[in-house]
């Protein structure tokens, strides 16, 4: 590897935890995930009546990286509307767990949801089920 690669030849040269450090935190952009991003930003900023938008694939494919850096550009482009309004939330990102049943579990997707906001109150959220009232995240 050269310098005309962006690699730093004097690396080869540090101690291998600052050699291991670098290539850990060193990502590669893919084509096609850059495609993804792409197609998903322009989605995001023209929905078409999208309820749900799906990117799925194998784990360590890039799906957490793509995701982290479509929220940190949106984050980006709402700075201007952030500065003016501090209860506005740019984006949030929330992963949903596979189910272990065929029935989606809604109340982890919501409590998860919730955490992502940094809801303050989450511990005296109520579930008002036909049943009673009982604690939200019992």
């Amino acid at each position: 590897m050269t310098k005309s690669t962006g690699f730093p030849l004097e690396l080869l040269t540090r101690p291998a935890t600052e050699r291991l450090a670098y290539f850990e935190n060193y990502t590669v952009a893919h084509p096609r995930l850059k495609e993804v991003y792409e197609i998903l930003m322009r989605t995001i900023a023209e929905p078409a009546g999208a309820s749900f938008i799906f990117v799925y694939g194998a784990s360590g494919v890039g799906k957490t990286t793509l995701r982290l850096r479509v929220e940190q550009k949106l984050t980006e482009l709402a700075l201007p509307k952030l500065e003016s309004d501090r209860s506005r939330v740019p984006v949030v990102g929330v992963e949903a767990v596979a189910p272990e049943s065929r029935n989606f579990n809604w109340k982890d997707y919501y409590t998860r949801a919730l955490i992502a906001l940094e809801e303050p109150l989450i511990d005296h959220k109520f579930d008002y089920g036909v049943r009673g009232y009982k604690h939200f995240r019992s």
